[in-house]
């Protein structure tokens, strides 16, 4: 039955039956879930009268199966065709697959109700083997039999309408005695009888019989088998499972499959047909070698309502059951690293990722060598974290795998953290400076303890790390779980499940504290460019993070993950295009409508001190400075030769030296140059701060 199914493409079907397969309906139900087929309705008719009939067939009707396995005796096979006709059921509604019975040719109760039968009957029955001679054989041995049976000598004497002596039936007295001459032809009474499974049955309880008795007790001699045995049943069965022998009325040899209790013999499908008188077509077989065979001249169809005629096939998409199994199917595949790479989409964004990562780091290695700006190591720290967050987005775009799982649930946080941590460290340094600048302690704000916030970096990715490597280690990070959805579907995710993104973002609560801290210390600062990026930054971050957060859970799973990898890439390229558009940041410049939006590596530098590890004028060559300081002092001596410096020459002998020195400082420090008084020209400032301050600024 099965195997017609499978054949068929039919995965749902509803199953009939009484009380006479109740073990036969268990087995069934085992069968369909390793099958992979849906039960639908599985209805048990109780009592088999007409009015419970009725009921179970009106519950049929409610299904979407068309193909019902009917599992009756040949009362409620009678009561079943009669209520098909009371609840006027359209003709081929359903396509029944039952055990095929010889009583359905012989009873004069079915063989009347056939004519009126208007469904499709699939029938299932061993491959039967045609002796006449033995069924002759065996029919005219009844006549010498000692009748030992009562029910053997009612259906003699009703056959032939004849008494045997002694023998008295009420109601029924025939003259005529039975002779033992008379001759029974089972043939024209039951043309469709088949008496090889039965004689088979006897032939092997007699060898078991005799293989136990010669092997248990040699040579006794008994009457009954308890005279050995106390409990014979299960060495008579052990012994019935290991016979192996030929038959007459067998083409096959005679065995029983140990783990069926069952002989592996080839069953036969066949269509029946209603005409004159019932008949049957045989349109497929089964064996244990080969499985199912279809073997019809043409396919099975099926009428719709409309009349027309279609490929027989039974399927409940609406069901419940339908769900479930197309849940367990779903379940049973999980999906591998190896699979996930096959797809072209995920080609065609690894390919994407992986060339954004190349430009980050680019961009990293230019921060590093071609500029000189005050922050570039922590600037060139962020790109590398991009590139890494590039390369990270492409897990989240596979589907879940191991390995996937992984990455998302370690690599991303300390991706995250490798972005940010020199954020907000530059931040807290510019804040740092800029507060120590307010108060006239330009020493502190340059000393030597500035390397100490560089190391930060590191030391916070290395806290990520220990955070995401303990996560790891109390709960599995490759671990899988199937997720069953009635609003977003079913699909295998990163455990725990459903609420996935929310615990990846929440194992990032480390980068989120740096963000807001670092959006602080940018704000109090706001008047710098690297402040006003960092600000944008920060609130751009903020900004998908909360979308995120909110939108990710009411969508489909495998759309969570689209969005989750390309937000990431779209966060990297953003962040790369603002930290390269600095000239955009720069407020009331009048010059930068006709300048690129990109830093110079040669141009000028923020209104801010900077630190003496990135300071350009320390590399410079003494050459150099001896040039730079007589070009910058020629200004100077021109302005005391025409009298608009009214100092001692001793005075300005003093501050002369300082002036060249101060004035590159000062014009390299800030975006707009000092303006020259007339009293000091530009050793103004030097007067003002004193020799400490002068030292500390050379």
């Amino acid at each position: 039955m099965m195997g017609v199914l499978q054949h068929t493409n039919s995965t749902c079907a509803s199953v009939l039956h009484d009380e006479l397969y109740d073990y036969s309906t268990r087995i069934l139900s085992e069968l369909s879930i390793s099958r992979g087929v849906c039960l639908e309705q599985t209805i048990d008719v109780k009592g088999g009268s007409k009015s419970a009939m009725g009921t179970a067939l009106r519950r049929l009707l409610l299904t979407e199966a068309r193909i019902v396995i009917v599992l009756l005796g040949d009362k409620n096979w009678i009561e079943l065709m009669k209520a098909l006709r009371t609840e006027l059921v359209i003709a081929g509604r359903f396509i029944f697959l039952a055990p095929q019975q010889p009583r359905w040719a012989t009873s004069k109760q079915f063989i009347e109700l056939w004519p009126q039968f208007d469904q499709l009957l699939l029938t299932v029955a061993p491959e039967k083997t045609v002796h006449p001679q033995r069924l002759v054989e065996l029919t005219s041995k009844i006549a010498v039999l000692p009748f030992p049976q009562h029910w053997l000598k009612q259906f003699w004497a009703t056959a032939f309408q004849c008494h045997i002596d002694g023998e008295t039936v009420p109601g029924q007295q025939f003259s005529k005695k039975c002779s033992h001459q008379q001759m029974l032809n089972v043939s024209i009474i039951a043309p469709d009888l088949d008496i090889g499974p039965i004689s088979i049955a006897v032939n092997a309880i007699a060898r078991a019989t005799r293989k136990m008795v010669d092997r248990v007790c040699p040579g006794a001699l008994m009457q009954r088998l308890s005279d050995c045995i106390n409990d014979p049943q299960e060495l008579l069965f052990s012994s019935i499972l290991s016979l192996d022998f030929p038959y007459q009325l067998s083409n096959e040899v005679i065995s029983f499959n140990e783990t069926t209790a069952f002989r592996d013999h080839t069953l036969v499908i066949n269509r029946a047909l209603f005409d004159a008188h019932l008949e049957y077509e045989p349109v497929a077989e089964w064996n244990t070698l080969f499985g199912f065979t279809y073997a019809g001249g043409a396919a099975l169809v099926m009428e719709e309502r409309d009349g027309s005629r279609v490929p027989l096939r039974s399927i409940c998409p609406r069901s419940t059951c339908s769900s479930e199994l197309a849940r367990r199917s779903q379940s049973a595949i999980t999906s591998s690293f190896r699979d996930s790479l096959r797809s072209i989409t995920v080609l065609v964004y690894t390919i994407c990722a992986v060339l954004a990562s190349f430009i980050c780091l680019m961009c990293m290695y230019q921060q590093v060598i071609c500029t000189d700006g005050a922050y570039r190591i922590c600037t060139a720290f962020s790109f590398g974290g991009l590139a890494m967050l590039c390369l990270v987005s492409i897990g989240f775009y596979m589907t879940p795998n191991p390995i996937a799982c992984f990455t998302r649930k370690v690599l991303f946080p300390v991706a995250v953290a490798a972005v940010f941590a020199p954020i907000t460290v530059k931040s807290f340094c510019i804040w740092r400076v800029e507060l120590l600048t307010s108060r006239g302690e330009v020493r502190r704000a340059i000393s030597d303890n500035s390397p100490f916030f560089l190391w930060l970096c590191p030391a916070v990715v290395l806290l990520q790390i220990v955070i995401s490597s303990e996560w790891a280690f109390f709960e599995s990070s490759t671990e899988m779980t199937y997720v069953v959805s009635l609003r977003h579907g079913n699909a295998w995710r990163c455990a725990p499940g459903d609420d996935f993104e929310h615990r990846v973002l929440w194992s990032s609560l480390l980068s989120g504290l740096m963000l807001i801290a670092s959006m602080i210390f940018a704000t109090l600062t706001v008047r710098l460019v690297e402040s006003r990026q960092t600000i944008l930054v920060s609130v751009l971050s903020i900004i998908f993070v909360v979308a995120l957060y909110i939108g990710l859970p009411l969508v489909a799973y495998r759309r969570r993950d689209i969005i989750f990898a390309i937000a990431q890439l779209v966060l990297c390229f953003i962040t790369v295009l603002i930290f390269y558009c600095q000239r955009a940041f720069e407020a009331n410049d009048k010059d930068s409508s006709n300048t690129s939006l990109a830093p110079s590596t040669t141009g000028r530098r923020s209104q801010q001190l900077q630190p003496y590890w990135v300071d350009g004028s320390v590399y410079r060559n003494r050459a150099q400075k001896h040039y730079d300081d007589y070009h910058l002092a020629a200004p100077v001596a021109q302005l005391s030769d025409s009298g608009v410096i009214r100092q001692g020459a001793t005075k300005q002998q003093k501050h002369m030296n300082c002036g060249p020195r101060l004035a590159s400082a000062r014009s390299d420090s800030y975006d707009v140059a000092p303006v020259p008084s007339d009293k000091y020209g530009l050793c103004e400032s030097a007067v003002e701060e004193g020799d400490q301050e002068i030292k500390a600024r050379l």
